[in-house]
């Protein structure tokens, strides 16, 4: 896949929303759902000591790499992909101290997006 930063000026860049929600930066763009929900599995392993322990398994609805295009999910699906050599999956900075948030400490808007590489 092509790097993103060395994209020349005239390349229209797209970000494509594959969470279940409006993700909203603090300066007003929102970035509505597309419908494709990428999520992480998960697999249930032998239970230790009586208690159920599940790990990560695969991502799944997670479009395939388009040049110029990247796909705005969860940390988790972000951190998975980065595992698996995709450069153009990036999540929302909810944990910076820039976040927005409301009364009841939710997330409303957030800085930017974090890439993992």
């Amino acid at each position: 896949m092509k790097n993103m930063e060395n994209k020349s000026n005239n390349e229209a860049v797209k970000f494509i929303n594959c969470c279940k929600h409006d993700v909203v930066l603090n300066d007003g763009r929102v970035f509505k759902p597309s419908g494709a929900i990428a999520e992480v599995s998960m697999e249930t392993s032998e239970p230790v000591d009586g208690i159920a322990i599940q790990r990560f398994g695969k991502i799944t609805g997670l479009p395939e790499p388009k040049e110029n295009t990247f796909y705005i999910c969860s940390a988790l699906v972000a951190e998975r992909a980065a595992v698996e050599g995709r450069n153009d999956v990036v999540s929302p900075a909810t944990r910076h101290p820039l976040a927005v948030r409301n009364e009841k400490q939710q997330v409303v808007s957030v800085p930017f997006f974090l890439r993992i590489s």
